[in-house]
């Protein structure tokens, strides 16, 4: 591809389709999707591209240039076992901006599993430069997952969901990154999907891994009003929603919200965008930690 410079790779082969994949797809009810299939962790994808491929990524680097931006073939989008699924290979130049000879095409396979209970949460090859800098590592209690991968949790306790099981399907695999976002577990792998077995089995993979999180650590709310409160909770992805979503409210649905366990149960009085504000400013670093990264937002942001 002309996209990706002069330099050609054994992995620079963008232009071709996942032998199979349209087949599986069709047998699945997954519909092809155009452009960006995670628009909602689209730097998480272009940034795994680097990481996964041993570069340190620079914020010199724009994603949105033609010449760095991410391009994504064979995606798909479809449901499995409850759960939204995505699937593509993304592909990146991740050489230096200024030399463009040197750009070079390379792919990541993505995987993700939407509409699950997920904190959080980020796991990576410990051997690879960090995809994010700014959140600290915290150990899991085992040495050998420990010592393999790199784990960060902005809020406290979250190590304990990587449970025996989950560790035990992450260690399957060396060159696996997985992302967890409310909502959404994204897993990415160093190069591109090239069979369509290899896309059923990345699938099942990561729901498994899913599954192992929900079952051993992240309770379900007893009563089904809690469950949907919280699930509306779960969509909330920026400070406007959480304010929309305060702000309107019943004093029922504010009583269940106080009981939960839920960075938003502290703004459960909340009636307007001052008082928002002020209990904001009440809140100590872990809990503002806590509230933001629910949102995916730093405190400096």
């Amino acid at each position: 591809m002309k996209l990706f410079g002069k330099k050609q790779t054994a992995e620079s082969s963008g232009g071709e389709q996942v032998p199979g994949l349209a087949d599986l797809a069709a047998a699945r009810g997954w519909q092809p999707v155009d452009g960006e299939p995670l628009r909602d962790m689209a730097d998480q994808v272009h940034r795994l591209a680097w990481v996964l491929h041993d570069r340190r990524y620079s914020s010199l680097y724009d994603p949105t240039s033609v010449e760095h931006r991410t391009l994504y073939r064979d995606a798909y989008a479809g449901e499995a076992d409850g759960h939204g699924i995505v699937v593509a290979n993304a592909w990146t130049n991740i050489g230096p901006q200024q030399v463009v000879r040197l750009l070079e095409g390379r792919a990541i396979a993505i995987c993700a599993v939407e509409r699950c209970k997920f904190p959080p949460l980020l796991i990576q090859p410990s051997r690879l430069p960090l995809l994010s800098k700014h959140i600290a590592t915290t150990s899991t209690g085992d040495a050998e997952f420990d010592a393999r991968f790199v784990t960060q949790a902005p809020l406290p306790g979250t190590a304990e969901l990587v449970s025996d099981d989950v560790r035990h399907r992450i260690l399957a695999h060396d060159d696996w990154a997985f992302v967890g976002a409310p909502g959404t577990l994204l897993c990415a792998s160093t190069g591109p999907f090239e069979s369509a077995d290899a896309v059923a089995a990345r699938v099942e993979e990561v729901l498994g891994v899913v599954a192992a999180f929900e079952a051993g650590a992240v309770p379900t709310p007893a009563d089904p009003e809690t469950a949907a409160l919280l699930d509306r909770v779960a969509r909330i992805a920026s400070l406007d929603d959480a304010l929309a979503f305060l702000l309107g409210l019943t004093a029922h649905e504010r009583e269940l919200l106080a009981r939960s366990d839920t960075p938003l149960a502290a703004f459960a009085n909340v009636t307007t965008p001052d008082q928002a504000l002020e209990q904001l400013q009440t809140l100590d670093v872990a809990q503002r930690l806590r509230l933001f990264a629910m949102m995916d937002l730093t405190d400096e942001q």
